[in-house]
């Protein structure tokens, strides 16, 4: 249960950034950087 544990998280915490990035990325494009 460990192993599966530590997988859940780290599956979790992938998502959570792979959404922040893309999330970013589309604001970037809405509103470009000088």
């Amino acid at each position: 249960p460990g192993y599966e544990g530590s997988l859940t998280i780290g599956m979790k915490n992938l998502s959570e950034s792979e959404f922040r990035f893309e999330r970013g990325s589309r604001i970037a494009q809405i509103i470009p950087f000088p």
